[in-house]
């Protein structure tokens, strides 16, 4: 039986997180079906809070939470008074570097958690050279989306750790060939695009194919994104009013980051609508990535600004208009239409109250022509693409 690790940088409260987890699990289990499936993430309980099928053992990322634990006061001594970061290093991820001496497979999901605004380089690369001089694992970064300009040292040096790299989308993957040329480099979409849905009842005023989803995130909100909150979503507001006032739609309010990270602005938007019977809003953070994935699929349209938001949209071949901020939306939008311009727009462009209604409208004019083109010319192929990343997993294990 061959043991993969699989490390996801985020937390599963993210559903996008767990999306991608469950994704990449289920290329693993269809190329090597004799595996052991270890999840690692930073949550301390986050086992027994999630059921994703096939993971035969959850890690916690750190080796301690308490800020009295004996490990983390030893830690401590190695960085603060030895000076020892490769100690400390090894004490804190002592969990995870355990389950890594005898793998076979180790697969980094990169995401974006490279990007500079998101500070975690540091960490991961951490984590990456603590497993890599205890395993003799094959390593794979797997399924990044990173912008050419911050590709800079500190990437190349972690990334050199490596045996398979791979890009989420095409401009990552061009970046990505000029900045290793002796890298085994590899395009593949999001392993999110492979996740099945899981029904669940829907509620009361989700009509299926008369309701258009609609999300937002503290994360568009923020300055470091080139937006604020009011501009935001005082954008939304016009786009939905324009909604209400010129189809017989419902409008679905849904979350995908919990911790009430998502609900915390949705609820904003929601206040002025609230005693509109057509408009409601999802609170319920118990709901799971395929359960989310499955009340997205019953709209007619989708706006997102989460990302794996609008892939659980895409996949579902439900007409989507993305709210982005960074190379992974844009980049998505190009590999699946050829152009992100009408598809996507960023969030440096909301400077007008009209500028995400007039961008809806146009797409939502022409829905009925996306959603044929996404069922019968782009999602079966691109779908098929995503579960191609199996074969370098398994032929880096073929190899060892």
């Amino acid at each position: 039986m061959k043991k993969v690790v699989i490390v996801i940088g985020a937390y599963c409260y993210n559903r996008g997180s767990e999306a991608l987890a469950q994704g990449t699990i289920d290329i693993v289990k269809k190329y090597i079906k004799d595996s052991k499936i270890v999840l690692c993430s930073g949550e301390e309980s986050f086992g027994s809070q999630l059921n994703i099928k096939n993971v035969d053992t959850y890690v916690r990322r750190q080796s301690y939470y308490s800020g009295f634990s004996f490990l983390r006061i030893a830690a401590n001594i190695c960085n603060k008074v030895l000076h020892n970061k490769r100690a400390y290093d090894k004490i804190k991820y002592k969990n995870l570097i355990n389950e890594c001496k005898d793998a076979d497979l180790v697969i980094i999901c990169g995401g974006d958690n490279y990007d500079k605004s998101y500070h975690m380089i540091d960490m991961m690369h951490s984590i990456n050279l603590s497993i890599k001089e205890s395993s003799n694992a094959k390593m794979v970064m797997y399924d990044c989306s990173l912008d050419a300009k911050e590709i800079d040292e500190k990437v190349k040096e972690d990334f050199s750790l490596f045996d398979a790299i791979t890009a989420r989308e095409m401009d990552t993957y061009n970046a990505f060939i000029k900045a290793f040329p002796e890298k085994s480099v590899y395009y593949f979409p999001d392993p999110a695009f492979v996740m099945e849905k899981e029904k669940v009842a829907l509620p009361e005023k989700l009509i299926p194919k008369k309701t258009i989803g609609v999300n937002v995130s503290s994360m568009v909100t923020e300055s470091q994104y080139g937006s604020n909150q009011e501009d935001i979503l005082t954008a939304y507001n016009e786009m939905l009013k324009w909604i209400l006032d010129n189809t017989d739609s419902n409008i679905m309010l849904i979350p995908h980051v919990m911790k009430n990270l998502d609900l915390k602005v949705l609820r904003v938007l929601y206040e002025p609508f609230k005693s509109n019977d057509r408009v409601f809003l999802i609170e319920n953070e118990e709901l799971k990535a395929k359960q989310l994935k499955y009340l997205i699929s019953q709209c007619d349209f989708y706006v997102g600004a989460r990302t794996h938001s609008t892939i659980a949209a895409y996949s579902s071949c439900v007409p989507t208009l993305v709210l982005g901020y960074s190379v992974k939306s844009i980049g998505i939008a190009k590999d699946l239409f050829g152009k992100s311009e009408g598809f996507v727009v960023p969030t440096k462009t909301i400077q007008s109250s009209d500028a995400l209604k007039n961008a809806f409208v146009k797409l939502y004019e022409n829905k009925e022509e996306l959603r044929a083109k996404l069922q019968n010319e782009i999602m079966r192929g691109y779908i098929d693409k995503a579960w191609k990343a199996g074969e370098v997993f398994k032929g880096l294990l073929e190899e060892k």
